[in-house]
């Protein structure tokens, strides 16, 4: 027998949905959110007119022809919106007291992959159910369901708005190689040094790319060599992106302010063509390429991330971020982005969400991800995601919440670096042991962190580099976690990103 698997919108009839939800807001002090598993959100309104007062219930079901069979067997009539929409298909129907229902068939690129509620398969779009040692779903996960027709109803009330107000605007064209920097200030904008020996002892070829208020620094850490191009003093404190290429860094401010590439060994070029205009900008799943987000949304009232070479040329399809996300996107670590959503922490890619956890992304490595799950009785603790097979492992650890960490985990899966805002609310830089789930502080105050990549593992695991508050560069090795000084000046730092070798 089909059966509905969730709700997905409960809607009331309003001359003014917009006044209406400001009203919600400005009276009751609700928010405009929906917190929901498994959630698809719309803003269609019924093609006819109904009476003023009509409740609608939309229910989320798998298969829309098999329900409507289902319920036209057992005597209903049934209305079935035959067109293909980016939220999905759309059946409607009466019940015995003619209340409307409408049966919602979720599209693609709002539909959620879970393999069961607290265990997913995450990252992946790999066939077949993850390995799952369980934790419960958490009671962040259950409490929204209280005030569920109240949220559903702003967030409705809100997107119609937003729709009715907002004009998709189109992405820019791309440019190509010629238009995507403008003229290069003076040679001596560069400088090479050579400090005669290999820094810290590394033989590997991968680099550490820093980025400064003033300078962007490369440091070859097996030919001890360190590249230092000066730039412009950004137009902004807010947020900003530190990306390296294969042969190319950019960086690149979140406010609508110019943003620079460093090309290797050239001076500093302003950024144009796509990846001018501000908002986010990722790492792309493959070295060398960029997501970018542009202004505005398209007619569903996604924003879309789309993914560019160095040159502007355009890379694939869009990734599309529904209306209910909530705050900054984060990059994931494998190429992609993160974003909170009803019901947890999902990652956006171009052929949808997938759910990495019903709780809080903590840290991110390019094999793990170091989540927050609490239970019914408001227990936390971490639990360890391995990506490609989607085992979760709850380590053995009492978690408190009251100041979410951010951080990166090791390429090995053996720890996490994690920066934690202290009573004094100063960012304390600390290491979890993956395996025993301990935690220990090592007294380092840093910048940056996890949407910032003040953190950062080596790819071999050997090395953890930091960005004091002072804007020094601390070295930590991964044996002892003890500090080990750099042994040249650099300048005040603020951003740290690797650049692999090879």
């Amino acid at each position: 027998m089909e059966q509905v698997n969730g709700i997905g919108g409960a809607f009331i009839r309003a001359e003014d949905p917009a006044r209406l939800g400001h009203w919600y807001v400005d009276q009751l002090g609700a928010r405009a959110i929906a917190e929901l598993d498994g959630l698809t959100l719309f803003a269609a309104a019924p093609a006819e007119p109904e009476p003023a007062g009509t409740w609608s219930l939309s229910f989320q079901v798998t298969d829309l022809d098999a329900m409507v069979d289902q319920l036209r067997a057992g005597g209903a009539t049934v209305d079935v919106d035959h067109a293909e929409h980016s939220e999905g298909r759309f059946a409607r129907l009466r019940d015995p007291e003619g209340n409307l229902i409408q049966l919602v068939e979720s599209g693609a690129i709002q539909r959620v992959s879970s393999a069961e509620p607290t265990a997913v398969r995450v990252l992946d779009d790999l066939d077949g159910e993850p390995t799952s040692e369980k934790r419960p779903g958490g009671w962040r996960r259950w409490a929204p369901w209280l005030p569920v027709v109240l949220a559903v109803v702003l967030a409705v009330a809100f997107i119609a708005a937003r729709q009715q107000d907002t004009t998709a605007q189109p992405p820019p064209q791309p440019t190509p190689s010629r238009d995507t920097t403008t003229e290069a200030p003076e040679d001596d904008a560069v400088t090479v040094r050579d400090v005669g020996r290999r820094v810290l002892g590394v033989t590997a070829d991968w680099e550490l790319i820093a980025h400064g208020p003033d300078a962007v620094v490369r440091i070859e850490l097996a030919e001890g060599r360190i590249t230092t191009t000066e730039i412009p003093q950004l137009q902004s404190s807010g947020p900003t992106s530190l990306i390296a290429g294969p042969d190319w860094v950019m960086v690149r401010p979140v406010d609508h302010v110019p943003g620079y590439l460093v090309q290797d060994g050239q001076p500093a070029q302003e950024l144009h063509g796509p990846f001018t205009g501000g908002g986010q900008v990722f790492p792309g799943p493959r070295a060398g390429e960029v997501w970018v987000e542009h202004g505005g949304t398209d007619a569903a009232g996604m924003t879309l991330l789309w993914r560019y070479d160095i040159t502007g040329r355009r890379i694939g399809p869009p990734i599309r971020i529904p209306p209910t996300s909530s705050g900054l996107l984060a990059p994931d670590g494998a190429g992609y982005a993160l974003t909170s959503n009803p019901g947890g922490t999902y990652v956006a890619r171009p052929d949808g969400l997938r759910r990495v956890t019903t709780g809080d992304v903590d840290a991110v490595g390019p094999n793990h991800v170091l989540a927050t799950e609490c239970d019914d009785q408001a227990r936390c603790g971490h639990v360890l995601i391995t990506r490609d097979t989607g085992r979760r492992r709850a380590l053995d650890d009492t978690v408190d919440t009251t100041a979410w960490p951010r951080g990166v985990v090791a390429p090995d899966g053996s720890a996490a670096a994690v920066v934690r805002d202290d009573v004094g609310n100063r960012p304390i830089l600390s290491i979890i042991n993956l395996k025993t789930g301990e935690e220990r502080t090592l007294g380092v105050t840093v910048r940056g962190g996890f949407s910032q990549a003040g953190v950062e593992f080596s790819p071999d695991g050997e090395w953890l580099f930091a960005t004091a508050t002072s804007g020094a560069l601390v070295a930590i090795d991964t044996k002892k976690y003890r500090p080990h000084s750099i042994p040249f000046r650099l300048p005040s730092l603020n951003q740290l990103t690797v650049r692999p070798g090879g």
